[in-house]
């Protein structure tokens, strides 16, 4: 039971502690108080401030680091080659020597003292641009397609969409306080760059009868440790109608969900409580008119890879430029060569993806060339295996009290070493999480690594519960977890056994995930191991031999 009251706040009759926070103080006053903070320190954070700062994209790295990391919000990950410099400048003077993509096309600095906050936000608003809203219980980054705008195929150019989306719910006290955290993600193309069904709301550019182009909503989908896939709103929608629907969408989440509990405080949770039905008749009711019913083709590619490298935009003559940062990790020198060479041979425009890479954007034919041998001096590659500019990577433990173990350099070990392996072109994405709250989505890679602890010869080791088979696309799939515990210095090998059996195995044109799907779990952990026992030889000798039925195929198994 939930009684609503002035400015959209709600008040439970059962509440988390986090609820009780934002009871007693609105999260938008804080600013007064973050002042305060930054004159007495933070050797000893209490719990309320390090979740209220959250509200203005400040996370306390203690209890390892009286520090913080900010986390800056760039809608559809839009970034100008100024800015990129102007958060270089502030990273340099008050943070650690380098930048972090995020996998909501954000970008993190780490390492800022207390004191120097207030410099930090001086400086971002110089720079136009804001953190605020990047973290805690309000609508997070807008995710769009980088290539809005530039993509030959697109249906439409959702750029200005994203803007008035952004205008509506940055700083808005009627969407401040929500149960849990909200993500949107806008796409005007088919190539599935916004991950649409993992949502709590996906803004779905779609050809509707006769042709016309409008937008078709999907709601209710989250990877993280509860799986739901966004559901059809069923809905069809001229531009100007999106950001009201989304508007009556939130205040419905924002009204209703469990506040009395963290773990269940999720959209999902509400629409799976509810059903779609009477979810659907909420949204009607807030909206204050009916919505026509409709249905639309959602045409969504499958599993798709970062456009890495030269790329022919939909203006004649200019092309875009992918970077691959593995891990999403950005060293100052590399970003700043990068903002330079965007002004020199492109119109100093950015973009950041959801895989952890940077666009350079809209550059002309005359120039290209330059750009690429500029690119190569810098030792700044543009090129790359797909599995390079496929791996996604969370902290880790390093930054995030949360985390289990270190994930951005052992993201790069696993890549180097199926790399000299032979399979750096294997059409797979690894994503590596340090805990279970899928930062990395690991729960919808081809291959999810989440981080856990395991005992070996009565030492605690590093590990990882590895997942296969997730995907998003037509066949959208959460991965089905195959190994536990499996040591850290043991995951390279079973990596690569596993990829090679795929490449042997796999029937023409099969992506990863139907592989996956077409044999379970169960084989999966039988093909994929690459020692069984002492007497695995043996004992893969005999498997070699055996034939099992799958369908109406007669397939042979390593």
């Amino acid at each position: 039971m939930i009684r609503k009251h002035a400015e959209g706040d709600v008040t439970p009759t059962k509440e988390t502690a986090e609820e009780g926070f934002k009871r007693a103080r609105h999260p938008l006053d804080i600013w007064p108080d973050i002042l305060d903070l930054t004159r007495a320190g933070t050797a000893d954070l209490p719990k309320e401030w390090a979740f209220r700062l959250r509200w203005f994209g400040l996370f306390w790295e203690g209890p390892r680091s009286d520090t913080f990391m900010l986390r800056i919000k760039l809608h559809g990950g839009r970034l100008t080659a100024h800015q990129l410099r102007g958060i270089c400048d502030l990273t340099e003077t008050h943070g650690l020597p380098f930048l972090d993509i995020t996998t909501r096309q954000g970008i993190q600095i780490r390492g800022i003292p207390i004191a120097r906050v207030p410099d930090v936000f001086a400086g971002l608003e110089r720079l136009g641009l804001t953190s605020m809203g990047s973290g805690a219980d309000n609508v997070r980054n807008l995710t769009a397609c980088p290539q809005a705008g530039i993509a030959p195929d697109e249906l439409a150019d959702v750029t200005a969409l994203v803007d008035r989306l952004r205008d509506l719910f940055i700083g808005n006290r009627d969407f401040a306080n929500l149960p849990r955290k909200f993500n949107i993600a806008v796409a005007g193309c088919g190539a599935n760059c916004t991950h649409p069904e993992m949502h709590d709301i996906a803004v779905q550019a779609v050809r509707g009868e006769g042709g016309a182009v409008g937008y078709a909503l999907w709601v209710g989908g989250q990877p993280s440790t509860s799986h739901f896939v966004s559901q059809d709103l069923e809905v069809f929608l001229a531009e100007a109608e999106v950001p009201r629907v989304c508007a009556a969408i939130v205040a419905v989440f924002r009204d209703h969900g469990d506040r009395g509990s963290r773990k269940t405080a999720r959209m999902g949770h509400l629409i799976e409580h509810w059903g779609m039905e009477k979810f659907r008749a909420a949204v009607v009711a807030e909206l204050g008119r009916p919505l026509e019913r409709a249905r639309a083709a959602f045409v969504i590619r499958d599993q798709e890879r970062d456009p890495i490298g030269v790329h022919p935009q939909r203006q004649a003559g200019l092309h875009f430029v992918g970077i691959p940062f593995p891990v999403g990790r950005v060293t100052l020198e590399q970003a700043r060569a990068i903002a330079t060479l965007a002004d020199s041979h492109g119109s100093g425009d950015l973009r950041t993806t959801n895989r952890q890479n940077l666009l350079i954007i809209n550059v002309a034919a005359g120039l290209l060339n330059g750009l690429l041998e500029s690119l190569d001096a810098a030792a700044i590659p543009y090129g790359g295996s797909t599995l390079r500019a496929g791996v996604t990577a969370c902290s880790g433990n390093t930054y995030c009290k949360l985390a289990t173990i270190e994930t951005k350099a052992r993201a790069l070990s696993i890549v180097e070493h199926l790399e000299r392996e032979g399979l750096g072109e294997s059409p797979l994405n690894i994503a590596l999480s340090a805990c279970p709250n899928t930062c990395a989505n690991h729960s919808t890679a081809d291959i999810g690594l989440q981080g856990c602890k395991t005992k070996v010869d009565g030492r605690t080791v590093d590990a990882f519960n590895v997942f296969y088979g997730g995907a998003t696309g037509h066949d959208v799939a959460f991965g089905e977890q195959v190994f536990r515990q499996i040591p850290g210095d043991q995951i390279n090998g079973y990596l690569a056994y596993g990829a090679r059996v795929f490449a042997r195995r796999r029937r023409r044109g099969e992506s990863f995930a139907a592989f996956c799907r077409r044999h379970g779990a169960a084989a999966l952990e039988a093909m994929f191991q690459p020692q069984v026992s002492p007497r695995a030889p043996v004992l893969r000798w005999l498997a070699e031999r055996v034939v099992r039925v799958s369908g109406d195929r007669w397939t042979t198994y390593v």
